[in-house]
């Protein structure tokens, strides 16, 4: 019943579709068509002057559902935004001679269902931006076009909760976005993944330590508002190139030598590590004069954080006081550098003073000594 059902809205669609599209003819061949907000309600007809485009916005209309081979036409077609487009539908081939498809932005629609099949026929896809859909579930991604690149999937508010996510297959994905999707575990990764940048924000998430060994490449990590209360030892051992850690908005006060010690460790490693300074009483007092850890809360670097955390008061008095003593301290130099300055200004004034006195007075005395012995 239910396909009948999505048969049924799709014919409507499509005919509707027929009935109603426009023709649109390139003003300008070859050059980036941008339809962006234009009130279009159907994917438009085009005609033979576009032939040689390569990128279309068609992004903030309220297209509803995109028909086969809708941009047959245009087989050049390389950048496609059909984001905030109120998608409910798009047929499986309708990128049908699309094959040099690279970048398809999707993302802020009503698809309720991932498009798979749609996806499996662009083979030089490297970038998929699908976030802020309807999914209920994802099957996998097993089929996906192995040369994806760039995979932004969260937020996804409707998706029930997923154990595992399989990433496996993707041995090309370097940019990863799953922020909001209901996710237990770590995904798993290809053997000799080329992932650098992973995004699992706002997910309920639990850790094994080699939940990364296959990640040697990977440079920043998320963790925000992940519900942490406890790091795990030599998560990151293999990760020589990290150099970005978000852990803002996690309980981490619960645990908190563990999760001191954790956090040197991977300090001591160069790895800038994001706190927030409000969800841990202890953490400026007891991490941030020692190992410049980011305060996410403040956005501004460990000494000022403990000038403004008002959990520090002992540390922000001692602060100022240690200002002030250096301050009075340079006040005091100064003055006795001045004061040096002007006594060795004076007496290099006077001698030079006196020595052309003395060589005015010689020439004349001799001249009169000389004069009175031959007299």
């Amino acid at each position: 019943m239910t396909k009948r059902k999505t048969m049924l809205v799709s014919l409507v669609f499509m005919t509707s579709a027929l009935l109603t599209a426009e023709t649109y003819i390139c003003k300008e061949p070859g050059k980036p068509i941008n339809l962006r907000r234009s009130n279009y309600t159907k994917v438009p007809l085009w005609n033979n002057s576009c032939h040689s485009v390569k990128i279309i916005d068609l992004s903030g209309n309220s297209i509803g559902y995109i028909g086969e081979a809708s941009f047959r036409l245009i087989q050049n077609l390389t950048i496609l935004y059909l984001n905030a487009s109120g998608l409910q539908n798009i047929s499986e081939n309708a990128f049908g001679g699309n094959t040099c498809l690279e970048e398809l932005y999707l993302q802020e629609n009503k698809l309720s269902e991932f498009p798979m099949k749609l996806i499996q026929h662009l083979p030089k896809l490297r970038t998929l931006s699908i976030y802020s859909n309807r999914f209920l579930k994802i099957n996998g991604f097993s089929s996906l076009n192995a040369q994806l690149e760039m995979l932004s999937l969260g937020p996804q508010q409707t998706m029930h909760s997923l154990d595992t996510l399989d990433f496996r297959h993707l041995s090309s994905l370097k940019v990863l976005n799953l922020t909001k999707m209901n996710i237990v575990n770590v995904p798993h990764f290809h053997p000799s993944s080329f992932i650098e940048h992973i995004d699992l924000s706002s997910n309920d998430l639990e850790f094994n330590a080699n939940d990364f060994e296959n990640c040697e490449r990977l440079k920043s990590i998320s963790f925000k508002a992940c519900n942490i209360d406890k790091l795990v030892f030599d998560l990151f051992k293999s990760q020589k190139n990290l150099k970005k850690l978000d852990l803002t908005e996690n309980p981490l006060k619960s645990d908190f030598h563990t999760n001191y010690a954790v956090i040197r460790s991977l300090v001591d490693k160069r790895i800038q590590v994001e706190v927030t300074c409000l969800e841990c009483s202890n953490w400026c007092n007891n991490i941030f004069p020692t190992l410049k850890i980011v305060c996410n809360a403040h956005e501004k670097k460990y000494n000022w954080c403990l000038k403004q955390c008002p959990q520090n008061s002992a540390v922000n008095n001692g602060n100022k006081h240690r200002e002030s003593s250096i301050n009075y301290t340079l006040l005091i130099i100064c003055i006795l550098m001045v004061m040096l300055f002007i006594f060795i200004t004076t007496i290099i004034f006077c001698k030079m003073k006196g020595s052309r006195k003395l060589e005015i007075l010689r020439p004349e005395g001799s001249s009169h000594i000389t004069n009175t012995t031959y007299t």
